[in-house]
């Protein structure tokens, strides 16, 4: 049985990612930077955005252009229609917003983990 060499190695990192998945999110940081793929046994490739300004810069952006709801359609068939995971644009925001709006923040206010900060959410 011949198997491709790029189908292994994504394999490999995704059996490390589950074993080991704070170690490896580090080891890709380092290699690839602060945007990178991870390859997950279950859910497949996904992007991770390790730097808060680029978190920043697609939970803030125009919904047509970060378009979550469309990337994640595979996973409709075990999720509601109407979360936060499968909706986008105006009806996604909205329920950012009211999930926002249940948290409390203050004991995070202020405090921080390496470079990323806490802050109250303005709203």
């Amino acid at each position: 049985m011949s198997v491709r060499r790029g189908s292994l190695t994504r394999l490999s990192r995704a059996v490390a990612f589950q074993r080991r998945p704070l170690s490896t999110l580090i080891e890709a940081q380092a290699s690839a930077g602060d945007m990178f793929p991870v390859t997950l046994l279950v859910g497949g490739r996904m992007w991770v955005l390790a730097a808060p300004e680029l978190a920043h810069q697609v939970l803030h952006g125009p919904p047509a252009l970060y378009r979550a709801g469309r990337a994640n359609r595979r996973i409709l068939p075990v999720l509601p229609s109407d979360t936060v995971l499968t909706l986008d644009g105006d009806d996604h925001r909205r329920l950012i917003d009211e999930a926002l709006a249940e948290i409390d923040f203050s004991p995070l206010a202020g405090r921080s983990t390496g470079c990323w900060s806490f802050l109250t959410p303005s709203m």
